[in-house]
């Protein structure tokens, strides 16, 4: 148990680490563009955003970078990581079920099925979610995973950090799941590499 406790220390550690940089990003985005508005989102690339742009900000074509993809992915990643130490599935086809049992009780099945097909699935193999779906990281964002900007799907960056962070606070201090994590850890272990089934 001493080992499979100190690599899940670690990897809270390493992503907290993470999303501290991450934060201190958005605030400096947010100090840049002077804003309290969410319009700093990420967005499909279409003629019908053209328009919608804002003025062209310090140099930034028409956003300000805050790396919002890239650490999506990641807490996409820990999400998956630790849901299989829950779930004993270490496949490529398992996120699903890790999704759901890492976010149990707390996101109900619309929600989780729009965070795996809509965010997870098309920023890990297309960079970007689906057109007219968008993800935002702002200090101004409502209290929920999902909301309305401007008429589309946006998915709550901050919103998915808090909880994340929540649900790995409650599952590390859960010694009933840690035990079971122990023992799929091993399995993880033996196996070496994910299988591709």
């Amino acid at each position: 148990m001493d080992e499979f406790k100190y690599f899940l220390d670690e990897l809270i550690k390493t992503f907290r680490g993470d999303i501290r940089c991450f934060d201190k990003l958005c605030k400096e985005a947010e100090d840049l563009e002077k804003s309290t508005s969410t319009t700093q989102t990420t967005v499909y690339p279409s003629y019908e955003n053209l328009y919608q742009k804002p003025l062209p900000i310090n140099n930034f074509s028409h956003k300000i970078p805050r790396s919002t993809i890239p650490h999506t992915i990641a807490i996409f990643s820990i999400i998956d990581v630790v849901g299989g130490l829950i779930t004993g599935k270490f496949n490529l086809k398992s996120f699903e079920g890790n999704l759901k049992e890492f976010f149990r009780g707390t996101l109900n099945e619309e929600n989780l099925k729009q965070l795996r097909l809509i965010y997870r699935n098309k920023l890990a193999h297309q960079y970007l979610p689906i057109k007219s779906w968008r993800l935002s990281a702002h200090s101004s964002n409502i209290d929920e995973c999902l909301f309305l900007d401007a008429d589309n799907k946006c998915l709550n960056v901050n919103y998915l950090i808090k909880l994340t962070l929540v649900r790995l606070d409650e599952i590390s201090s859960n010694e009933d799941l840690l035990n079971k994590m122990n023992s799929n850890f091993r399995a993880l272990e033996d196996k070496q590499i994910y299988n591709s089934e």
